[in-house]
C-alpha cells in the first residue's frame, strides 16, 4: 500500500519541476529582452548626442569664420578711413 502511494506522488514531483523550468525559461527571455531593449536605447542617445555635438562644431566653426571675416573687414574699413583721410 505504501508502494503505491509512492508512485502516486512521483508525477507530482515533475510536474512542479515543468513549471520550475518553464518559469525560468520566462524569466530568461524576458531578461534577454529588456537588455536589448537597454541596448538599443543606448545606442539611439549615443547616435542623438554624435549628432548634437557634430552640430555644435559646424556652428562654432561657421561663428568663426564670421569673426574672422568681420576683423578683415573692419580691418579694410579702417584702412580706408586713413587713405582716404590722408
Amino acid at each position: 500500500m505504501t508502494t503505491l502511494w509512492l508512485r502516486r506522488q512521483y508525477g507530482q514531483t515533475l510536474v512542479m519541476v515543468a513549471v520550475a523550468v518553464f518559469l525560468m525559461a520566462l524569466m530568461l527571455m524576458a531578461t534577454t529582452r529588456m537588455g536589448e531593449h537597454a541596448r538599443r536605447q543606448y545606442y539611439l542617445q549615443s547616435v542623438a548626442d554624435n549628432a548634437a555635438h557634430s552640430t555644435a562644431v559646424l556652428m562654432a566653426r561657421q561663428l568663426n569664420l564670421s569673426a574672422v571675416l568681420n576683423r578683415a573687414l573692419i580691418g579694410n574699413q579702417v584702412a580706408m578711413a586713413q587713405w582716404v583721410g590722408l
